[in-house]
Parts: structure tokens; sequence; C-alpha cells
């Protein structure tokens, strides 16, 4: 199923909110859990929600990632039988085969207007595209074949 995952302000802990993008529950939360499989990925930014962000100096949902959920362990439905849910051993095999060719991305509104990939030498790489992503608890791994980069300057904002 096609979503819109971003990180959930309001819940405990690390947990991740799954909006449906199409189907009969389209524009409605499906499901939240803190680990979760998505293929053919965009990771997006509403440039306008960051500079609200920025003006107010407070958080708000205006990133996340645009792909196909394939799997989520731990989930919580919030309507039924619309997300797959694997379990811990499932999702740890399937972590497992591809932490070996990913690597990790974050997003900072206040130093980035992306999502980018801090290399070794402390240089941010944007990242707009992945063929798959995994979130896990506070990591978020994407594949290293993307299909857009550039290297950008740390004082962006």
């Amino acid at each position: 199923m096609k979503c819109f995952i971003y990180r959930n302000l309001n819940r405990k802990g690390v947990v991740y909110s799954m909006k449906a993008l199409e189907g009969p529950h389209k524009g409605r939360v499906v499901a939240y859990a803190p680990s979760i499989f998505v293929e053919n990925a965009k990771l997006v930014v509403s440039e306008s929600g960051r500079q609200r962000c920025l003006k107010e100096k407070r958080r708000n949902v205006h990133a996340g990632v645009v792909g196909d959920v394939r799997e989520a362990y731990n989930k919580i439905d919030r309507l039924p039988n619309t997300i797959v849910s694997v379990s811990l051993e499932q999702f740890q095999n399937l972590v497992g085969f591809v932490y070996d060719f990913s690597m990790n991305v974050t997003y900072n509104p206040y130093k980035y207007s992306s999502f980018v990939n801090i290399d070794n030498q402390g240089r941010a790489r944007s990242v707009h595209d992945a063929e798959w992503i995994i979130f896990q608890e506070r990591d978020v791994k994407v594949s290293k074949f993307i299909k857009e980069e550039h290297y950008l300057h740390a004082d962006l904002v």
C-alpha cells in the first residue's frame, strides 16, 4: 500500500505514522509502527512547512517518505488489515540482510532543506529517492543505490 510515512510527534517513544495515499482509506492514518520496510521511496520535504517550523521554532509534520509499505513490525492498526505485520524474527532477518547494503539518513530543518546522508568526512549529501528504506526505531536506513545525490553545505539554513 502506498503511504506517506512520518515520525509521529505526539506518541511516546519513536513511532512512525502511515497515512494511506490510495485506496478506500486515502488520506487517513492506517497504522503506527516503530519498524517499517518501504520500497520505491521518495523522501519529501514541504518547503512551506519547513519555513513555518523555522519561523515558529516549533516542530510540525512537513517531511517524510512516500513509498510502498511492504512490512511493519509491532504495528498498531487504526484500520485493520491494511498493512502486513511480521514477527520480530522475520523483520530482523530482513534488516540483517539489507543493513549491509544501506546508509543512514537524517533530516533536521534547522540545518538542511532535505533528507541527508552524512559521510565519513562530515559532508552532507542530499537524498531524494531510494529503492528501499528501513525505519527501525531511531535508525532510518536507505539503499545505497539512490537515484539522485549531491553534496550540501552544513550551514544551509
